[in-house]
């Protein structure tokens, strides 16, 4: 410490102290300990924070490395045609045998796009590829296509819309987002 600050120390070291208080001592004691004595339990917190993250950022145990990220995100939207005019169909939603559904996926980058039922591919024809710019896209552009299974099975459908690499549309470097809807006689 330098001079004056000792000074000023022993000066209030020799004030008597309170009643029932610490030794002036002693409190300059505690005001000289440095503040985080443990400071390797801040690595300690660090770390377990992190292992947290990642097994809340991944909870089915899937991970993200290299060339398997996908190219960008997709996000697939559903209406239902028929006599009753066009409608948005959300999560769950239900969707009468007399209608058919549109389709609308929007995507944030370029790639190749396919729409699924199931394990079915309901957009390109197998055999073709959908490659798209990013921004918003419709089976058949302006004249839209809508799809209605051959035979509508009452119960829950899911269809997905998948981004894959323009290069290889491989599941594994695809982007999928579903959607569950009931189909209703």
């Amino acid at each position: 410490m330098t001079e004056p600050a000792d000074a000023l120390g022993r000066r209030i070291a020799a004030l008597p102290a309170p009643a029932g208080g610490p030794e002036a001592a002693e409190v300059l004691a505690r005001a000289r300990r440095p503040r985080f004595r443990h400071t390797h339990a801040i690595g300690i917190t660090a770390l377990a924070a992190a292992a947290l993250l990642a097994v809340w950022a991944f909870p089915d145990g899937t991970r993200t490395k290299g060339l398997t990220v996908a190219p960008g995100s997709v996000h697939l939207q559903l209406a239902a045609e028929g006599p009753r005019g066009v409608r948005a169909v959300g999560p769950g939603g239900g969707v009468s045998g007399d209608e058919r559904l549109l389709f609308e996926v929007r995507t944030d980058a370029p790639g190749a796009l396919f729409l699924t039922e199931g394990e079915a591919r309901v957009w390109p024809p197998v055999g073709q590829r959908w490659a798209v710019p990013a921004g918003a896209h419709r089976p058949g552009g302006d004249t839209l296509l809508s799809w209605r299974p051959d035979a509508p099975t009452p119960g829950v459908a899911r269809y997905a819309a998948w981004l894959c690499a323009a290069d290889a549309p491989d599941p594994a470097r695809c982007a999928v987002d579903t959607v569950e809807v009931r189909w209703q006689p």
